[in-house]
């Protein structure tokens, strides 16, 4: 495959380079100052710790029901919609 350079396109089809770009691979650094996105305050962080805590709590607890699923089915010897329901029906409470 050639190079974009190489490539014989008619001058009215030609896109000229701005004079400050030495190449087309050349970036502008991006600007400093008020242009960057602020960081995050302590009151976010606070508001994301009490949105996130209660899904890991949540998460945990349905991953111990479904370590518990093996015992619980040899004690109760639930059908399968009975062990289904267990399992759907405990997210909800």
């Amino acid at each position: 495959m050639k190079c974009h350079r190489e490539r014989k396109i008619p001058n009215r089809l030609r896109w000229r380079r701005p004079s400050g770009l030495s190449s087309c691979l050349s970036m502008k650094p991006m600007p400093e100052g008020p242009a960057q996105q602020p960081r995050a305050t302590r009151r976010e962080w606070i508001g994301l710790a009490v949105i996130a805590l209660p899904c890991v709590l949540y998460a945990m607890d349905l991953t111990v029901l479904n370590l518990a699923v093996p015992r619980l089915s040899e004690d109760l010897k639930p059908t399968s919609a009975q062990l289904l329901w267990i399992l759907d029906i405990f997210g909800f409470l």
